[in-house]
């Protein structure tokens, strides 16, 4: 009885939470839930909403300290859900891992509820939204096309199921011919989108979306960018913007005057700022954030950060660096500095690169190795490499420093050497 009156007692306040929630009152509803949670303990809705309310706020911090806790209670109850509850968990914490910059995790979580076996036909939709969801990710990434094409055009051919699944799926499928046709042809899907009953909310994220997508991608010509602001000001979509999103809308003006501080901002996810970095570098090659590009994502796990360095790091890469190696082992890489033992592999075969164009595979086992080539050491010295460029790659964000191609060891096109 005191655990059925315990329940009773968690939900009566979490409906209070959601009330105020409704109206917009974040801070209060974030006292009430977590007033909830300390009384009653844990739960995946409870810690969903606790989460929502954290960002909503902006306080990002505790944000991902709940969004951790909502990952732990999915793992440790999971036995214990409905499947509705399961799915709705796995698709807000996609969504929140995101916004963290944890895209692994977040291609995991709707992974997981995508190919979830559930014994109801009712929950078809929620799964489907998981591979709306997946597909507008990964259409924001720079995932190979072929791949693309597949979740494109699985998710075309689902029916529209109710008006969320709708707009989450019109969403990902306006993001995907971007980067499949073109901004001008998704455009179409854009206007569709915005002439239709959705809520501002929605209409408002799809076309920021679209916005980010398409200068990341440098695809918006004059004609397309006056259209957008025709759009803003026909659905009054820039009332309300935050301060990301004034931040787009000066990108599509073609103001790239900024303050790097504002770059950093608590007032942007993780996420957003990142994405603002990487188009302001984009912009302006001279304002040199690489530094504050690494600094936001050098705590996030490495399967994420490769995603990351992988879609969004090439901005920086384009820069050519210079590196230089001198005679105390310090290996300098811009204004970075790390140092190798001389008798280390990476310290041999840099400093054979130091004194020539390429090297080629058999001179470097000779170099390194002492020995003639042989399939072992040619596998030892493809291990060594791809430890040296992860090591570069934990320093300064540059996925790969070192290719082995034709034979043939060389730098990437993009070093000047001193």
């Amino acid at each position: 009885m005191g655990s059925k009156l315990a329940r009773e007692q968690r939900l009566l306040l979490h409906q209070q939470a959601q009330d105020l929630m409704s109206r917009s009152q974040f801070q209060e509803a974030g006292v009430v839930l977590v007033t909830a949670l300390n009384l009653y303990g844990p739960h995946v809705g409870l810690l969903s909403d606790i989460c929502a309310v954290q960002y909503m706020t902006q306080n990002f911090n505790e944000f991902s300290k709940y969004v951790q806790r909502l990952r732990d209670e999915l793992k440790e109850s999971e036995e214990l859900l409905s499947e509705e509850s399961y799915l709705c968990t796995t698709l807000t914490l996609g969504k929140f891992c995101e916004e963290l910059m944890l895209l692994a995790e977040a291609v995991e979580y709707y992974e997981l509820g995508a190919t979830k076996s559930t014994s109801q036909s009712t929950y078809t939709g929620l799964k489907q939204k998981h591979e709306a969801q997946k597909l507008r990710l990964y259409a924001s990434l720079d995932f190979p096309i072929e791949d693309l094409s597949q979740y494109y055009g699985r998710c075309l051919s689902y029916a529209e199921r109710d008006k969320d699944l709708d707009i989450e799926l019109n969403h990902a499928l306006l993001l995907a011919e971007v980067e499949l046709n073109s901004p001008s042809i998704a455009y179409l899907r854009l206007e569709r989108i915005l002439s239709s009953d959705v809520a501002p909310f929605d209409a408002r994220l799809a076309l920021f979306d679209f916005i980010e997508v398409s200068l990341r991608k440098d695809n918006l010509n004059q004609n397309l960018r006056e259209k957008i602001k025709g759009d803003l000001e026909k659905y009054q979509l820039h009332e309300g913007c935050d301060g990301y999103e004034l931040a787009l809308l000066s990108l599509l003006n073609g103001d790239s005057q900024i303050n790097a501080m504002s770059l950093l901002s608590q007032e942007h996810s993780p996420f957003s700022r990142l994405k603002l970095i990487c188009l302001y570098e984009k912009m302006e090659p001279e304002s040199d954030l690489l530094g504050a590009y690494r600094l936001l994502i050098e705590s996030i796990p490495s399967a994420s950060k490769k995603l990351i360095n992988q879609s969004f790091g090439g901005v920086f890469h384009q820069k050519r660096i210079s590196i230089s190696l001198n005679s105390d082992g310090n290996l300098n890489i811009g204004t970075h500095t790390i140092k190798l033992k001389r008798n280390s592999f990476p310290y041999k075969v840099l400093h054979s690169l130091f004194k020539q164009e390429f090297l080629s595979v058999e001179d470097a086992i000779r170099i390194v190795y002492d020995e003639e080539y042989s399939e072992s050491a040619y596998l030892k010295l493809r291990v060594s490499i791809s430890r040296l460029n992860k090591l570069i790659e934990e320093t300064i964000g540059m996925p790969k420093t070192l290719n082995i191609k034709n034979g043939l060891i060389e730098f990437e096109t993009n070093f000047d050497r001193q």
